[in-house]
């Protein structure tokens, strides 16, 4: 307890973490916005369909474009203490290392919540006003819980990535370069093989997993509220690979498992890596 409470007092008497939740907010905002002014300009051809709410889809999109400050945050919260040298002071009067572990990674877990769940907040808000058709209450609640889940996870995963660097801006640039640039080259890579079995492994990677997580249950359920004249067959899917880049994408509860494996991935990094690193 005592090591939680010594990150809780690190990491919310700085600027980073409510700074970061500035452009969360405002990109939130904006973005659902522009999903309620698609929704009112959007033409279905010469059937006439009564278009549901494009809220939760926007908001899901959102959240994935979004989790990256999450991940950056852990990574801050976590790394920030070998960037200012403190590391072995905070090792000093806790119990031992492993406590201080565990502590930034509770820490970083709840920050990444905290983001998720004001991104979720700021998103809802102005896409209900700017919205005419209103989403179903369990649609869009399912939608936010498990993009706060996701943003958790990969506030951990920024966490773990930044104590097995050791180095604070070593550890961002691996998760902006993975996030923003890497995952991209590997999907394409994945997706151009000749396999179909090598096609759906992007699905797997990390990024996309979360992503499939968040987008998978506001896509099939707006895909049942259109008629099969106008969706097709299989609609559900085919929206969810469309949004998401991913062939035959697994189930949202699947694909939270895969993103919580490579956690625990990133948590077995940082122990084996932060208990071994010499930090006199």
């Amino acid at each position: 307890m005592n090591a939680i409470k010594s990150e809780v007092r690190k990491t919310f008497t700085t600027k980073m973490w409510w700074a970061l939740l500035i452009p969360i907010t405002l990109i939130s905002m904006l973005a659902n916005a522009f999903g309620g002014l698609f929704e009112n300009v959007v033409d279905v051809g010469d059937i006439p369909v009564a278009l549901p709410s494009l809220l939760p889809i926007s908001l899901s999109l959102t959240l994935n474009q979004l989790v990256v400050f999450a991940a950056v945050a852990g990574t801050i919260a976590a790394a920030g203490e070998f960037r200012h040298r403190t590391i072995t002071t905070t090792y000093l009067v806790n119990s031992g290392r492993g406590a201080v572990l565990t502590a930034k990674l509770l820490i970083a877990a709840a920050l990444g919540a905290l983001y998720g769940l004001v991104a979720s907040a700021a998103g809802s808000m102005v896409g209900l006003l700017a919205q005419e058709a209103k989403p179903d209450a369990a649609d869009l609640l399912v939608t936010i819980l498990v993009g706060v889940v996701v943003f958790a996870l990969w506030g951990v995963v920024g966490a773990g990535v930044g104590l097995a660097v050791g180095n604070q801006v070593g550890a961002l640039l691996v998760v902006l370069i993975y996030l923003l640039v890497g995952e991209q080259i590997i999907s394409v890579a994945l997706l151009n093989a000749d396999s179909v079995a090598v096609n759906e492994l992007s699905g797997y990677l990390p990024g996309n997993a979360g992503d499939v997580a968040v987008v998978t249950e506001p896509a099939r359920g707006f895909a049942e509220l259109i008629p099969s004249e106008v969706a097709g067959e299989n609609a559900g899917n085919q929206l969810v690979e469309a949004l998401t880049g991913v062939t035959n994408p697994p189930s949202s509860v699947v694909s939270l498992l895969i993103l919580s494996v490579w956690t625990a991935v990133a948590v077995g990094l940082a122990a084996f890596f932060s208990g071994r690193r010499d930090i006199t």
